[in-house]
């Protein structure tokens, strides 16, 4: 049977509620952002040719039991 699904419902699916960066200049594993905020602080600081934040590494991200 076909997907009945629409683009956008996929892409919603698709979008995590939560992004984990890490810097480790300020001591930060993981810590969460929201994905629009994540994916702007990432652009500005590309932006100026800087690489603090970074995405977390999935061993420091907390699961749902934590």
């Amino acid at each position: 049977m076909a997907s009945t699904k629409t683009a956008a419902a996929a892409a919603a699916e698709a979008t995590p509620d939560v992004v984990y960066l890490k810097c480790e200049k300020l001591g930060e594993k993981a810590r969460p952002f929201a994905p629009a905020h994540a994916k702007a602080l990432l652009q500005l600081q590309a932006d100026r040719g800087l690489s603090d934040w970074q995405p977390a590494d999935a061993a420091d991200v907390p699961t749902a039991t934590e």
